[in-house]
C-alpha cells in the first residue's frame, strides 16, 4: 500500500511548481502582509485507528523539505487539468488545479514574470506531487467572494471571479516519505519508522494572527510583488483586492485576496 502525505497551503505564500518537472517549492515572503504569522503543523493518520493529535513544528526553520522516495509519479502533476471552470459561477470541478491564481497563465500575465529569491525567508522544497484545490476540509473553497483585479494603477477594478484559497499537494510513494525542518539530524517524521499504512497531513499557513481581522477592502496579494514580478512597472501591474462584507451579515471568509499565489513558469 502506498504511503501518502497531503500538504495543505493557505494564506500569503508562493508555490513554484511546473508540470512535468521533478521538484517544486513553497516560499514565504520576508515581509508578508501586516500581522501575518507562519504556522506549520503535522498529523499522523495511523491505519485502522483515529487520526493522532496535530503537532506544531516550532521553531519553523528557513529550510524545510519533503523527500519522496520511489514516488508513484516522479514528476509534478495537475489534477483535472482539462476541467472546464467558470470563475463567475458557482464552482464545478472544485478540486481542479485550475481554480489556482496562476500569475503566469493567460488569465493574468501570460508569461514568466521573474522572481527575486532574496525576498523570501522560509522555503519548503519537495519532489513529485499532485496539485489540487482542496475542498475536503473547507467546503468554502474556492473563495466565498470574488477576486477583483485592476489592470494598471489608473484602471477601474473588474471582477476576476472565484479563486482557490487553499492549495493541496498529494505525495504518494512506494518508498518512504521524509519531512525535515532545518539541518538537524532528526526529521519531523520518516514514514519508514512508523507502522505500514500510516499517512500524514502537513498544514502550512501564513495568515492573520488570531488577534486581528481583515479590513473591508483586502489587498494582501499585492505584497507578492516584493518577490515576483518586481520589475513590472507600476502602471502595468495587475493589482488585486476583495471585499469582505456581504449583504447577509459578517464575512464567512477566507477572503479571495488572501489567495496563495501559483507560479507555473518561472523557476527560482
Amino acid at each position: 500500500m502506498p504511503t501518502t502525505v497531503t500538504l495543505l497551503l493557505k494564506g500569503s505564500l508562493v508555490l513554484f511548481a511546473k508540470e512535468g518537472q521533478p521538484t517544486g517549492s513553497v516560499r514565504i515572503l520576508k515581509a508578508p502582509p501586516p500581522n501575518h504569522v507562519l504556522t506549520v503543523t503535522y498529523q499522523r493518520l495511523p491505519p485502522n485507528s483515529d487520526p493522532e493529535e496535530e503537532f506544531p513544528v516550532s521553531p519553523v526553520e528557513d529550510n524545510l523539505s519533503i523527500t519522496v522516495n520511489n514516488p508513484l509519479t516522479p514528476t509534478i502533476t495537475l489534477r483535472d487539468k482539462n476541467a472546464k471552470i467558470d470563475r463567475k459561477q458557482p464552482p464545478l470541478n472544485q478540486d481542479s488545479f485550475r481554480w489556482f491564481v496562476d500569475l503566469e497563465n493567460s488569465e493574468l500575465y501570460d508569461g514568466s514574470i521573474g522572481v527575486k529569491k532574496s525576498a523570501f525567508k522560509q522555503v519548503l522544497t519537495f519532489n513529485s506531487g499532485n496539485l489540487f484545490n482542496d475542498v475536503n476540509e473547507d467546503a468554502d473553497n474556492p473563495s466565498y467572494n470574488p477576486l477583483l483585479i485592476q489592470k494598471g494603477n489608473e484602471a477601474n477594478y473588474q471582477e476576476f471571479g472565484f479563486v482557490s484559497i487553499r492549495i493541496g499537494i498529494l505525495f504518494s510513494a512506494n518508498g518512504s516519505i521524509v519531512f525535515t525542518n532545518g539541518n538537524g539530524p532528526n526529521p519531523i517524521f520518516d514514514s519508514s519508522k512508523d507502522p505500514a499504512g500510516t499517512n500524514y497531513i502537513i498544514r502550512l499557513t501564513n495568515d492573520l494572527d488570531e488577534n486581528h481581522t481583515h479590513p473591508v477592502l483586502v489587498t494582501d496579494a499585492n505584497h507578492y510583488y516584493k518577490a515576483v514580478g518586481s520589475t513590472i512597472p507600476l502602471e502595468e501591474r495587475i493589482l488585486f483586492a476583495s471585499i469582505t462584507e456581504t449583504d447577509g451579515g459578517p464575512p464567512v471568509g477566507p477572503e479571495a485576496c488572501c489567495f496563495p499565489a501559483y507560479i507555473s513558469r518561472t523557476d527560482p
